[in-house]
């Protein structure tokens, strides 16, 4: 009795294991193939938020987004994660953040689409694991 009780622990405990894991290691799966929910260009983007935040949340929040706008800076981490600003003509910051995995290769003052998951609005309008289009 007490072994069958001992391996049922073992055998849960493993399970459980296994199960986080998984979920530690899981990556976020790309935007390379998937379909835009919203087509836009960052100053509507921006516009939007800045006008009714939570309507431009219902509309774009968790969604996929191509956002198209003018580079005005960017910078990379040292673990290699680059951050996109895009202009917005109504922000009090740069208007448009957009969050890539890996090292992108982007020009000051040229213009650049995205493909993101639009997160929220906190000063800048946020959008997260972030794919370069047409680079």
């Amino acid at each position: 009795m007490k072994r069958t009780i001992s391996l049922l622990l073992l055998i849960v405990t493993v399970a459980i294991a296994a199960y986080l894991w998984r979920e530690y290691t899981r990556s976020v799966p790309g935007l390379e193939n998937a379909t835009p929910d919203a087509v836009i260009t960052a100053d509507e983007l921006f516009d939007s938020f800045d006008t009714d935040e939570s309507q431009a949340m219902a509309r774009f929040g968790g969604k996929v987004v191509e956002v198209t706008g003018t580079v005005i800076g960017f910078e990379t981490s040292s673990s290699g994660r680059t951050n996109v600003f895009l202009h917005a003509e109504n922000a009090l910051a740069n208007g448009v953040n957009c969050s890539f995995a890996s090292t992108v290769e982007v020009t000051a003052q040229e213009p650049f689409t995205a493909r993101c998951n639009c997160q929220g609005f906190l000063m800048d309008v946020i959008l997260n694991n972030c794919y370069a289009v047409n680079r």
